[in-house]
């Protein structure tokens, strides 16, 4: 399927708009997960675990005592005292200094394999006129 798109954007010029936009659509789902890179889709799956494994395994905590991480996110329907509230909401967000490091990673690998479609998607050859 993704050799058919790429065969018909290469004649862009011909399709109507909806077409071209469906069409690059596929490519873009595509690259989600892109087995014609099969290295570049191992380090993402690897970078996606670890994400998930540090958010898993992080403790929270509130006031200094570990919090459950369901509470971290479903305690606000219960509390009624704000400052209790902005703890609650204060502690959920705790995770994103030990997480940023692999969002940085993941966004990394992501770009790269959206500049891998999208140069082959929108080369200038392939580009529609401007004027």
């Amino acid at each position: 399927m993704i050799n058919e798109a790429r065969a018909l954007l290469a004649h862009e010029r011909e399709i109507d708009p909806l077409t071209v936009r469906q069409l690059r659509r596929i490519l873009f789902n595509a690259a989600e997960g892109p087995m014609t890179n099969p290295e570049l889709t191992a380090a993402r799956i690897d970078a996606e675990t670890r994400q998930a494994s540090t958010l898993n395994g992080f403790e929270f905590k509130l006031a200094g005592n570990p919090l459950p991480s369901t509470r971290s996110t479903t305690g606000f329907e219960s509390l009624t005292d704000v400052s209790e509230r902005r703890a609650l909401w204060e502690a959920s967000k705790e995770s994103g200094p030990a997480l940023r490091p692999g969002l940085v990673e993941l966004q990394g690998l992501r770009n790269r394999v959206a500049r891998r479609w999208t140069t082959r998607i929108t080369s200038p050859s392939r580009r529609p006129s401007t004027t």
